[in-house]
């Protein structure tokens, strides 16, 4: 699962996993060590309302895109030994659950301790500490000081974007499909959109202000409090605390979170049928592309 104006903050995770073949992942020059996965993504629960919508099908599960960065990881090791060199990938931090925001904050618990910030993730375990000879063939002329003419490697030369660099490049191209991430982009952004002028998702918001303001708040609708600086911006204060506890409290009485849920499920699936023939390409690409990189992984 899964990478504008202030409301749509909130579709980024989303947006982000569909669009995933379409960005390339683009070694540092300055890195020391094997590049580290990505930061763990959220778990699956029964309030991660972003990877429940329909349109989350056409993106990857966590282990799906697990599979895949390994099985990038070891293209980038086979590149390796070509110039005789050991590249051990890093290990990849465990998943760590994470209250989903598509419709702002949404955990009572982590609001009391976070406000409206992400609780932080553990840091992913390094790589092991690599070499100038392993940091030029890994990220090739990234990876090496600016030279005038071809960089080589004991009379081989070093590919530009390096080992790593063609791992990604030469793995994901069979499987890019621009306009079907863009696809399920455009839906992902338009249905959040479109349900905020749903008449259930209106009344629903005038019952959690109405809450909201019973409890000391004046806020008309929670996309409101995307906008206030202070509670995105310095160290987290009561007043943060307090408001986000609230609000997800407020949320949750109301039936807010469920009713915006199932409007935009509703708007999704129209959207989706409109787009099927593309939506079906992308999927298809999306499981060859997995199994391709689980066929990777089991060799080796």
């Amino acid at each position: 699962m899964r990478r504008l104006a202030i409301p749509v903050l909130t579709l980024f995770a989303l947006v982000g996993c569909v669009a995933q073949d379409a960005d390339q992942e683009k070694p540092a020059g300055s890195a020391s060590r094997a590049p580290a996965p990505h930061a763990p993504e959220p778990a699956v629960g029964t309030q991660d309302y972003t990877f429940r919508l329909p349109i989350a099908r056409y993106s990857y599960t966590n282990a799906e895109y697990d599979a895949i960065e390994a099985a990038e990881h070891i293209l980038a090791k086979r590149c390796m030994a070509g110039y005789s060199l050991d590249y051990e990938p890093p290990d990849r931090p465990p998943t760590v659950p994470v209250a989903d925001r598509r419709y702002g904050v949404s955990d009572q618990s982590g609001a009391a301790r976070y406000g409206y910030r992400k609780p932080p993730v553990p840091e992913s375990k390094q790589g092991p500490e690599l070499g100038r000879d392993e940091l030029v063939v890994l990220y090739g002329t990234r990876g090496a000081e600016k030279k005038t003419g071809p960089v080589e490697y004991r009379g081989k030369r070093v590919l530009v974007e390096g080992c790593f660099g063609q791992a990604i490049k030469g793995f994901r191209k069979d499987y890019d499909y621009p306009e079907g991430g863009e696809t399920a982009s455009r839906i992902s952004i338009q249905s959040f959109i479109d349900s905020q002028k749903d008449p259930a998702v209106r009344a629903g918001i005038k019952k959690w202000s109405d809450c909201m303001k019973g409890k000391g708040f004046g806020y008309s609708s929670p996309l409101d409090l995307l906008k206030i600086k202070k509670f995105h911006e310095g160290p987290v204060t009561d007043e943060e605390k307090t408001t986000a506890r609230t609000d997800a409290a407020c949320k949750h009485s109301t039936g807010l979170l469920e009713t915006w849920f199932a409007v935009e499920s509703r708007l999704q699936e129209r959207m989706i049928a409109k787009d099927a023939v593309v939506l079906r390409k992308l999927r298809g690409l999306h499981e060859k592309k997995v199994a391709a990189a689980r066929t990777i992984v089991t060799k080796g």
